[in-house]
């Protein structure tokens, strides 16, 4: 699979983005959107009451989210999962974080 995984990953974070991948699977673009949506949301409601959640980033994230469904059409869809599990990592992954502190 060399070339299809992002390096720098640790297994952790590859085991957990092959799930994602998989649980996206039978999702449309337009649903998984939509999710991400609602978790941008969220993020922005929630740093009214603590300073340590970084909105700057998670909208950074986001646009990159808004940049990949506008060429949806000329992703490869092999690639497609990977692209729709990358997008519930970013909100699982900061759900995970702030429900620790």
């Amino acid at each position: 699979m060399a070339g299809f995984i992002p390096e720098g990953l640790s297994k952790k974070q590859i085991d957990s983005l092959i799930e994602y991948s998989k649980e996206t699977s039978e999702k449309t673009l337009e649903q998984v959107m939509t999710q991400a949506d609602g978790h941008l949301e969220k993020i922005r409601e929630v740093c009214l009451e603590n300073t340590f959640i970084n909105v700057d980033l998670a909208e950074t994230i986001y646009s990159v989210f808004q940049e990949v469904a506008r060429d949806w059409d000329r992703i490869p869809g092999f690639a497609r999962p990977w692209c729709t599990g990358m997008m519930i990592f970013f909100w699982k992954m900061s759900r995970a974080r702030s429900s620790s502190r």
